[in-house]
């Protein structure tokens, strides 16, 4: 679990939303003519975020602006509009069941598997969206006293609030359902569930100012906004960030490549036999071992700047070092990687999860399970930018020949290219 990552993406959300609460007040001196324009607002932005998730292929985005969508043009048209077929009872069992189940299918998408859009999957959460509305229809149509009961119940008196104009049942359906997602990203840090989580969080305020029109809609497009945030964020991490490791990707480092000025060292290390570790251990060990290297390379001595290059390669940054210095620093990683080792555990000695085998998995709890421990080593093979290189992609050509004879040279070691002549 990364607790910065985690507090990031919780928090980000939330001071946005306190800027804006603090400014809730000026919303009713806004100017008229300003606010002809305001119900527009989420009809443009849920158009806009819903072809950028159809075009990403997120299926669960999808799904939620859908359900946005779809909610916005009925509460405009059927609760706020006083000539709508609805009577007042019916418009206020609606946005009943609006407020309670809108949350609660956040909490049910962001568990869903992303599939895409078109799939089968993607249609089976469709046919959640829509028998949702079948039902609420029907309710509407064939109303039930004791659901309409559990609306009108008190539940805790702290919920009470006059200017509060949603059922504290929906009101504990909104915390639930945030308290969900926040555990969520607690546990499993992520782009899309942060966006899930700052969504919804406008969604809340846009239903507690039910009473003003404008201002719901205000949040409401916001909400939106979060969306979209959230789903170019999440393309950007996929294109420039790389999943496995979470280093920075081969595209991220030849950006930042063409940004350096003439002053820089690159390096390139290796995992000595990695194919063997697959080979013998699996690729799931193989992946424990890429992504402990990458938390000694992303605390590289020399402030270097780590990439993932490419399989079991990756590249270390040096700007503004020389060579000579660039080795030191990287001796230093290497001999801080020889001295590591991690365990791996022999899968047969795992109590199996059956009756058949409670007992035995009982009577074997308190002996010594058989533990591996796998050493690796890195080769590491070092190139300063010179003149003759006409650009960063040369001394990165240079400095994977380092690399090359390194590995000659026995592996875990570093080598230096030789300058030209």
């Amino acid at each position: 679990m990364d607790l910065r990552r985690s507090i990031y993406f919780l928090s980000t959300p939330t001071l946005i939303t306190i800027i804006i609460v603090s400014f809730i007040s000026e919303i009713t001196h806004i100017t008229q003519p300003i606010f002809f324009a305001i119900p527009l607002l989420p009809y443009i932005i849920f158009t806009v975020a819903l072809i950028m998730a159809f075009i990403f292929n997120n299926n669960r985005e999808f799904m939620i602006l859908v359900l946005l969508s779809v909610l916005y043009w009925v509460i405009n048209n059927l609760i706020f509009n006083s000539n709508s077929l609805l009577n007042p009872d019916q418009r206020e069992q609606l946005t009943h069941y609006i407020t309670f189940l809108l949350p609660l299918n956040f909490v049910v998408f962001s568990f869903t598997k992303e599939r895409g859009v078109l799939s089968r999957y993607g249609q089976q959460q469709l046919a959640i969206v829509v028998a949702q509305i079948i039902i609420v229809t029907l309710l509407l149509r064939f109303p039930v006293t004791a659901i309409s009961t559990l609306f009108n119940i008190q539940y805790l008196s702290i919920l009470s609030h006059r200017s509060v104009y949603i059922p504290q049942l929906s009101i504990i359906s909104f915390e639930f359902s945030l308290l969900v997602l926040a555990s969520i990203i607690i546990h499993q840090p992520s782009i899309r569930q942060g966006g899930f989580f700052g969504c919804l969080i406008f969604v809340f305020l846009s239903f507690l100012n039910f009473d003003n029109p404008d201002a719901f809609t205000l949040f409401y497009a916001l909400a939106g906004l979060v969306l979209i945030s959230a789903i170019v964020f999440n393309s950007y991490t996929l294109a420039y960030h790389d999943e496995l490791t979470g280093l920075s990707s081969r595209r991220a480092l030849k950006q930042y490549l063409m940004s350096l000025g003439p002053s820089y060292t690159l390096a390139m290390v290796d995992v000595d036999h990695f194919k063997s570790v697959n080979d013998t251990h699996g690729h799931d060990v193989g992946d424990q071992v890429l992504r402990q290297l990458a938390g000694y390379l992303r605390n590289a001595p020399g402030g270097a700047k780590a990439y993932r290059y490419g399989g079991e390669e990756f590249t270390l940054v040096y700007n503004n070092k020389s060579a000579t210095e660039a080795a030191e620093y990287a001796n230093q990683l290497r001999r801080q990687i020889e001295k590591d080792t991690f365990n791996i555990r022999n899968t047969n000695d795992r109590p199996k999860r059956t009756r058949r085998h409670k007992k035995s998995a009982t009577q074997n709890k308190n002996k010594p399970s058989t533990m591996k421990k796998l050493h690796y080593t890195v080769s590491i093979g070092i190139s300063e930018h010179r003149e003759h290189h006409k650009t960063p992609f040369d001394t990165l050509k240079s400095s994977d020949k380092a690399l090359y004879s390194a590995k000659q040279k026995g592996r875990n070691c570093v080598v230096i290219a030789k300058g030209k002549k």
